[in-house]
């Protein structure tokens, strides 16, 4: 992807996220922190595609509804597991559909798809192997952070 290209399509997400009431800064990660309403994008990473792919998962992150599980009264360690892959894998669906609806995802598809795929098998790996402490510790920091699909 070339320079103007990249230029337009980081003009086209900082317009939605505008538009959605989220504010960008860079760090030395990429995250949502939805009671701030910031989205953070890492510096590292400016630039270059992976950059675009992961601010399009942060926004997904940002639009994202309520958790079907959320609805279950005791949630158990599997409850939680679950909870937490819902959101991160829903981020990248909703990614997708902000990409096209700012005309974008034909740019980078196979890259979006390929960046999916992998941080998502990483993330449910270490999830499904994660003690219950971590995985209490990782939910309780969701809920902290009044992430919509933790209830």
């Amino acid at each position: 992807m070339n320079k103007k290209v990249y230029d337009r399509c980081l003009g086209k997400l900082n317009r939605y996220a505008k538009k959605k009431g989220l504010t960008i800064y860079y760090s030395d990660t990429f995250a949502y922190l939805p009671q701030e309403s910031i989205i953070l994008l890492n510096k590292k990473d400016k630039g270059t595609i992976t950059l675009l792919l992961y601010y399009l998962h942060e926004l997904g992150h940002a639009i994202q509804n309520d958790s079907y599980f959320h609805k279950l009264k005791r949630k158990t360690i599997n409850a939680k597991r679950s909870i937490i892959l819902e959101q991160e894998y829903t981020a990248w669906v909703n990614g997708t559909h902000i990409a096209i609806e700012l005309n974008i995802l034909h740019l980078f598809h196979e890259e979006y798809l390929k960046e999916w795929v992998s941080a998502w098998s990483e993330y449910a790996g270490w999830l499904n192997k994660a003690t219950t402490s971590q995985v209490n510790s990782l939910y309780t920091s969701y809920v902290a952070e009044g992430r919509p699909p933790i209830g």
